[in-house]
């Protein structure tokens, strides 16, 4: 009786924990960044239109991470999808970071209609202003 006792309750915080979902920490954007954006080196074609403008004030941020290969990876469930993305190389407080932009726009207004349009594609995104 002893022992159904036990692994219930195991069985019971498995299931729980399982659930859990840990999402990793976005670091906030500073004026102070200095960032590079990284090219692809192939050629992509998308349905949605990219902007990135020199007069960009926001960026549609779909992922920070510190390892390229994820960035690229994030890049690929991106475009299959139908959305169109690129990495910045960005330094944070000595920290680089590899973000994954799918739009750089003038208007706040514009990253947020982007924004919602990946949100409802799925996609977890912040807007980073300059």
């Amino acid at each position: 009786m002893k022992n159904i006792f036990i692994y219930s309750i195991t069985l019971i915080i498995s299931f729980l924990l399982s659930g859990c979902v840990i999402k990793q920490k976005q670091e906030p954007t500073s004026p102070h960044e200095k960032i590079e954006v990284l090219t692809p080196q192939t050629e992509t074609k998308s349905s949605k239109e990219f902007s990135s403008s020199k007069q960009a004030n926001c960026h549609v941020i779909v992922g920070s991470f510190k390892e390229p290969q994820n960035a690229q990876k994030r890049v690929k469930e991106l475009e299959s999808k139908g959305f169109h993305a690129e990495i910045m190389k960005v330094q944070v407080n000595g920290t680089t970071w590899y973000r994954v932009n799918t739009g750089s726009y003038p208007e706040h207004s514009q990253c947020q209609d982007l924004l919602n349009h990946i949100e409802s594609a799925g996609f977890d995104g912040f807007i980073a202003d300059e």
